[in-house]
């Protein structure tokens, strides 16, 4: 983008992290592998909007967490490929797991190496003005 004179622009990528949809091919291979078997807020019906991804679970035989691992997958290959300057991380209540959320927005620092990388996220939206 630099070539084409555009300097003065972030490029950000915002995705839901929480959530894929109900044709995902990860729920035709093991849904209990990648998400929650169940709604994870089953409390909360009107925030749910398809399988949620369980980032809590881990795997001891192969040494890994599915959902964790392959959400970073995503991150880095946007930063690589496109070389976007940051993310905003949608429905990050849904996913409750700040071990995720700061090894994930990690992961798309350092990525990006040097040049700067803006993660964003709103919290809860009754603090904004």
């Amino acid at each position: 983008m630099r070539s084409l004179g555009i300097t003065d622009k972030i490029v950000k990528l915002d995705r839901v992290y929480n959530h894929s949809s109900d044709e995902s091919p990860l729920l035709q291979i093991d849904r209990d592998y990648w998400y929650y078997h169940d709604r994870h807020y089953p409390e909360d019906p009107d925030n749910y909007w398809g399988p949620e991804f369980n980032y809590s679970y881990y795997d001891e035989n192969r040494d890994a967490c599915p959902a964790s691992d392959f959400m970073g997958d995503v991150v880095r290959f946007w930063v690589r490929e496109y070389h976007i300057d940051g993310i905003r991380y949608d429905a990050i209540k849904q996913i409750n797991n700040p071990d995720f959320l700061h090894w994930i927005t990690g992961e798309a620092k350092k990525t990006a190496a040097d040049k700067p990388f803006y993660n964003i996220w709103v919290k809860n939206l009754a603090n904004i003005k």
